[in-house]
C-alpha cells in the first residue's frame, strides 16, 4: 500500500545528462519531480491550465510520449509472397482505410443491437434484457467467452475458450469446452429467448458473470448461473447453474465436453437438491417437482500437458478434487479474495463516472489475460480469440507490458520471460540472415520462430521493443540477479544483431538501417525508419549500460554504432522525419514513437513540431492506439483539451456494448477483446495523465489532468519493492 502521508515535490536540479534514451533522458531543460521511497505525490492543479500553471512547483516541461499501434493489416495474409503482391495489397488497405470502415451493402439484414447497459456502478455491469451480448472472462491461464445464456454457449454455437500458450502447430487453438453444457427442459434446449425477469451482471471486482432469468415457455424454469475461471487456481474453471421450475418437469444435461490434444481436462459435475446430499450428476433424465431447485456445479480442471510434470493430467485432477472438497462457497471466496488483492492497486478517476467504469473494464480484461509464474506472452486478443493465430507481436512488449509493469510487475514478468525462453529461436533467426546475436521475429508462437509472410517479416523494430521491455522491467524492479541471468543476455544479443545489421555510409559518416518495415506498414519497406533506428540506438545503449551495471565489458562497437546511427531529421522544417523519402499520409502513428516510448532527447519545440506534423498526417479512421499516443503527447505538451479529445477517440469508437469490450476495428466486432488497444488507453492514463517516467535515478511523475476530469489517483505503484501513489486534484 502507498504511504499514508503525501507531500508536494519541489523542482530539483536537472539530472546530469546521460546517454540518450537510457531511461533518464527527456526534453532538454526538463526538471521532473521524483517520487521518493515510501511516499506518494499529491498534485493540485487547474485541469484547464498548461503545466506552467501548476501550483505544486513541479516542472511543467514534460517528456513527450507516443506509442505504437499494431497494424490493422498485420501478417495474416499468407499469400504476401512477392513485392508486387505486397504493394497491391498495401495500396488497397490505404484506399479502404481512407474511406473509413467497412460498410455492409444496403438492404442486407443487420444484426440486432446488443442490450443496453443499465448500471452506472463502476464495477458491476448489468443488462436487463437478453440479446447478442458477449462477455470475456479469464484468470490469466484460462479464458472463456459467454453469451446471454450465462455460459459458453449461444444457441447451437459453442463459444471457444483458450489456454495461455496452447498452440497446435503454430496456431492458437481452442481448449476444451468446459463451460458449454447443453441443458434441456422437457426435451427442449434451455434458452433465454423472450425470458422474463432477465438480468445479467459482469462483476469486474469479483471476476465472474451472473445470469438470472425465468424461461418464457412452460414450465417457466427460473435459471440462475454463475461462471468464472478461478483466479486463485489457474487450472480451475467453475460453472454453477440452479434451475427451479414452476411446474413438474424433466431435465437432461449433456456435458458437451470436448477433449483437445496435449491438454489434460478433468471435470466433476455435482448435483444438489434441497434435503439431499451432493451427488454426481446422473447420466439420464432428472425429474423435478414444482418449486424444487436443482443446482448443478461443474468443476473443470484444464492444464496444458507441458505445465504438468506427470503429463497424465494429475495437476488438472488435483485442482478439481480440491475444489470439490472445499465446496462452491469456499471456492468462490478464494477466487474473490484473489481478485480483491489485485484491486488493492487502483486507478481512480474523479469527474467522469463513465470513463471510470470503462477503465475498470479495461483493467479487468488486461489482468484476465496474463498470469504470474509462467513464460507466456499476451496475444493481441488476450485469451478471448484466436485471431492472428494468437501469435505474439510487438504489441506485447511495447503496448501490453508498459500498461502492466507499474502496478503488476509480477504479472509483467511473464512477458519478458517469454522473450528469454524464445531467445534461442531469435539467435537462429539472426543466424539465418547472416547476422550475429539475436533477432526476434515479427510474429511468433510457442517456440519463437517466424510466422510472418513476405515483407511483414521486415518489421525489425520488434527486436528493439523486446530490449526496451527487458530494461523497463529492470528499472521498475531493480532486480540485478534477473538482469544478470535473464535481461542482459537478451540486451547483449539484440545489441550484437543491430551492430551487425547497421551499414556504414562512409560518404555521410554515419550508420544506416535499410529495407525495414516501420510501424506504418502501408509504406512497405523503407530506409532509415526513424522509430526503428532510434530504437536500435537505444538497444545498443541499454546493452552497454547493463554491462556496466553488471561489471561486464561492453562491446565497443555498440557505442560506435549508436553514436553514428542516422535518425532522419529535416533541418529546414526543424523536425524529425519518418524515414528517407517523401512524407505522406500514414495509416497510424510512426515517427511520433521516437517521443514515447523512445523518449528521444530533443528540444521541446522540435518535439512539438514533430508531433504536430505527424498528427495531421495520420488518417482519422486509423487504429485506436494512434489516438492513445496522441493523448499522451498532448498531455505532456500541456494541452489538456487535446489530451481529453484524443483519449476519448482512443476508446469510444472501439467500445463494444454492453460490457465495454474493445474492438480492433470501428465496426465493433463483438466476439473479441483487443487487449493491445485497451492497453494503449491505460498507458495514456499511466504515462500521460499521471506522467510516470521510470529512470535509473528514480521514479518521476509529470502529471496533467485532461479537461473534464477533476481528479486522478493511481495507487499501488510498485517501484523496486516499495509502493508509490500519484494523486492529482
Amino acid at each position: 500500500m502507498a504511504a499514508a502521508h503525501s507531500r508536494q515535490f519541489a523542482v530539483g536540479s536537472r539530472p546530469a545528462a546521460g546517454s540518450p534514451g537510457i531511461g533518464n533522458t527527456r526534453l532538454a531543460g526538463l526538471h521532473p519531480s521524483v517520487l521518493a521511497d515510501g511516499e506518494s505525490i499529491s498534485v493540485r492543479e487547474d485541469a484547464r491550465r498548461r503545466p506552467a500553471a501548476l501550483q505544486t512547483g513541479i516542472s511543467n516541461a514534460r517528456p513527450l510520449v507516443a506509442a505504437l499501434p499494431p497494424c490493422v493489416l498485420r501478417s495474416r495474409h499468407a499469400t504476401l509472397g512477392t513485392p508486387l503482391c505486397t504493394l497491391l495489397l498495401l495500396a488497397l488497405v490505404v484506399v479502404l482505410a481512407a474511406a473509413g470502415c467497412h460498410r455492409e451493402p444496403e438492404g442486407l439484414p443487420q444484426p440486432p443491437p446488443p442490450p443496453k447497459l443499465v448500471s452506472q456502478d463502476p464495477w458491476r455491469l448489468t443488462i436487463r434484457e437478453p440479446g447478442p451480448a458477449r462477455a470475456y472472462l479469464g484468470n490469466g491461464y484460462l479464458g472463456v467467452s459467454a453469451s446471454q445464456e450465462g455460459w459458453a454457449r449461444d444457441g447451437e454455437e459453442t463459444l471457444p475458450g483458450f489456454l495461455s500458450g496452447y498452440y497446435v502447430g503454430e496456431s492458437f487453438a481452442p481448449g476444451p469446452d468446459w463451460a458449454a453444457p447443453v441443458i434441456t427442459v422437457n426435451g427442449r434446449r434451455l434458452s433465454p429467448d423472450g425470458a422474463r425477469e432477465y438480468e445479467q451482471t459482469l462483476d469486474l471486482s469479483r471476476g465472474l458473470l451472473q445470469t438470472r432469468y425465468r424461461q418464457a415457455r412452460r414450465p417457466g424454469v427460473l435459471v440462475e448461473a454463475t461462471l468464472f475461471p478461478a483466479r486463485h487456481d489457474p487450472y480451475l474453471g467453475v460453472l454453477q447453474v440452479s434451475l427451479t421450475p414452476e411446474r413438474h418437469c424433466t431435465l437432461t444435461v449433456d456435458p458437451a465436453f470436448t477433449a483437445r490434444p496435449e491438454v489434460a481436462a478433468v471435470t466433476q459435475d455435482r448435483m444438489t437438491i434441497p434435503g439431499q446430499a451432493s451427488m454426481p450428476l446422473p447420466a439420464g433424465p432428472i425429474r423435478l417437482r414444482k418449486g424444487e431447485t436443482l443446482t448443478l456445479t461443474r468443476y473443470a480442471g484444464v492444464c496444458h500437458r507441458r505445465d504438468a510434470a506427470d503429463r497424465q493430467g494429475g495437476l488438472a485432477r488435483r485442482s478439481v478434487e480440491a475444489a470439490v472438497g472445499l465446496g462452491f462457497p469456499e471456492v468462490l471466496r478464494r477466487h474473490t479474495a484473489a481478485w480483491e488483492k489485485l484491486w488493492e492497486r487502483d486507478i481512480a478517476i474523479a469527474g467522469d463516472p463513465r470513463v471510470q467504469q470503462v477503465v475498470n473494464a479495461f483493467r479487468y480484461y488486461l489482468l484476465a489475460s496474463v498470469r504470474e509464474d509462467v513464460a507466456d506472452s499476451v496475444p493481441p486478443m488476450g485469451l478471448s480469440s484466436s485471431i492472428y493465430q494468437g501469435h505474439i507481436f510487438w504489441d506485447a512488449d511495447v503496448w501490453v507490458f508498459p500498461a502492466l509493469v507499474p502496478q503488476y510487475p509480477e504479472l509483467a514478468r511473464s512477458l519478458v520471460e517469454y522473450r528469454y525462453r524464445t531467445l534461442p529461436a531469435a539467435r537462429e533467426n539472426a543466424r539465418r540472415q547472416g547476422l550475429p546475436g539475436a533477432d526476434y521475429v515479427w510474429q511468433s508462437a510457442a517456440i519463437g520462430r517466424e510466422n510472418a509472410p513476405g515483407d511483414f517479416a521486415r518489421g525489425r523494430h520488434v527486436t528493439a521493443g523486446v530490449a526496451l521491455a527487458q530494461w523497463q522491467y529492470y528499472l521498475w524492479t531493480g532486480d540485478r540477479e534477473w538482469l544478470r541471468t535473464r535481461g542482459y543476455p537478451v540486451l547483449r544479443d539484440t545489441a550484437d544483431c543491430w551492430a551487425g545489421r547497421a551499414d556504414l555510409n562512409q560518404a555521410a559518416g554515419r550508420y544506416e538501417i535499410r529495407g525495414v518495415m516501420g510501424p506504418d506498414e502501408t509504406r512497405g519497406p523503407v530506409d532509415n525508419n526513424a522509430w526503428t533506428n532510434s530504437m536500435a540506438q537505444l538497444n545498443l545503449q541499454l546493452a552497454a549500460r547493463a554491462a556496466e551495471i553488471l561489471g561486464e565489458r561492453p562491446d565497443p562497437r555498440w557505442a560506435e554504432v549508436a553514436r553514428k546511427l542516422w535518425i532522419p531529421f529535416d533541418k529546414a522544417a526543424g523536425r524529425y522525419r519518418q524515414c528517407d523519402g517523401a512524407d505522406g499520409r500514414a495509416k497510424q502513428a510512426d515517427c511520433e514513437l521516437i517521443l514515447y516510448p523512445r523518449r528521444l532527447a530533443m528540444p521541446p519545440e522540435v518535439a512539438a513540431r514533430t508531433y504536430d506534423f505527424y498528427r495531421r498526417s495520420v488518417i482519422r479512421t486509423g487504429p485506436a492506439m494512434t489516438f492513445s499516443i496522441h493523448a499522451i503527447i498532448a498531455a505532456q505538451l500541456g494541452r489538456p483539451q487535446e489530451a481529453a479529445e484524443c483519449f476519448r477517440e482512443s476508446s469510444e469508437p472501439f467500445l463494444v456494448a454492453p460490457y465495454h469490450l474493445f474492438s480492433e476495428r470501428r465496426t465493433n466486432a463483438r466476439r473479441t477483446c483487443f487487449v493491445t488497444g485497451l492497453a494503449g488507453s491505460l498507458q495514456a492514463i499511466l504515462y500521460g495523465f499521471a506522467g510516470l517516467e521510470p529512470t535509473e535515478a528514480g521514479l518521476r511523475a509529470h502529471p496533467l489532468l485532461p479537461r473534464g476530469w477533476t481528479g486522478l489517483r493511481v495507487t499501488g505503484i510498485r517501484w523496486r519493492g516499495e509502493s508509490r501513489a500519484v494523486v492529482v486534484k
